[in-house]
């Protein structure tokens, strides 16, 4: 298993680093969790067309989370020719209707779907692709999840868990996706919960969306480097992945001071998420 960082930044675009995504290559298969802005580019960036990754897990749906979505879903589609099954997607609510919204027959990207499937030149392209025509639109199987599934794939397993975050507006889920023996978590923009520290117990890593708290009313709605270490030593994690990062804990006086802060309570080994960054 290889962990790419894909965007390991805020709502906030920065000349380095903007929204969150991370891509879990599993040799015969690669799947993407979260897809915010950009991360097609990014994608690329790192060496991987849309058309390698096989589906995608929502977090949740903040724009910072999900805004490439349809760059990413349209391009796996235009350069995969007819080689390609559907793309899977996994989700909490509102998955399915942001899907529908986009690729339905009513949806915004319709148009452009239309124009590819219908227009000569598009057709040629296509072709040359090693498509066959007619040409078939982009397809999907789409999953919205609760918490306590589980989704099984070839040689791995991921489970899901409710976590704390945008509720009543938003519905939000961390994941833990075993293959091989090695266990990752992902725990999107989410608070310290019970449900959170029992889907990471005994991870090798945990992935978590760390922010700086501007007040009583958002302190307790976000994991500042605090928690996140409080979380990884309660869940007995082996390594932690602190990403979501703005620029006031990317600066090198700000890098210090979080990992100072996490390290506080935190033994394992600390991992300050860049952009295509790798790890095994």
């Amino acid at each position: 298993m290889e962990l790419v960082i894909i965007g390991a930044g805020t709502p906030t675009p920065t000349a380095e680093r903007f929204g969150s995504a991370c891509l879990v290559d599993l040799g015969a298969e690669r799947y993407l969790f979260d897809c915010g802005p950009a991360t097609t580019h990014k994608l690329a960036r790192a060496g991987y067309s849309p058309a390698a990754v096989n589906g995608l897990f929502f977090t949740h749906h903040h724009f910072d989370h999900d805004a490439d979505y349809a760059c990413f879903a349209l391009s796996r589609w235009d350069q995969g020719g007819d080689t390609l099954p559907a793309l899977r997607v996994w989700g909490p609510w509102p998955t399915a209707e942001v899907n529908r919204r986009l690729f339905g027959p009513s949806g915004a990207f319709i148009f452009d779907i239309v124009a590819r499937v219908e227009h000569p030149l598009s057709q040629q392209v296509h072709r040359e692709r090693g498509g066959a025509l007619p040409r078939r639109p982009p397809s999907f199987e789409v999953n919205e999840l609760t918490s306590g599934a589980a989704i099984e794939g070839q040689g791995w397993r991921v489970t899901c868990a409710t976590v704390e975050h945008a509720q009543p507006f938003l519905e939000s889920l961390a994941y833990r996706l075993e293959s091989g023996g090695v266990s990752t978590v992902f725990a999107g923009d989410a608070r310290p919960s019970d449900a959170l520290a029992d889907l990471a117990r005994g991870a090798d890593t945990l992935i978590v969306n760390v922010g700086v708290a501007r007040g009583p009313e958002t302190s307790l709605a976000v994991m500042d480097p605090t928690r996140a270490g409080l979380l990884a030593s309660r869940a007995a994690v082996r390594r932690l992945v602190v990403t979501h990062l703005g620029a006031r804990l990317t600066d090198a006086e700000g890098r210090r001071t979080m990992i100072a802060q996490v390290a506080a309570s935190f033994a394992g080994e600390i991992v300050v998420a860049d952009e295509l960054m790798r790890l095994r």
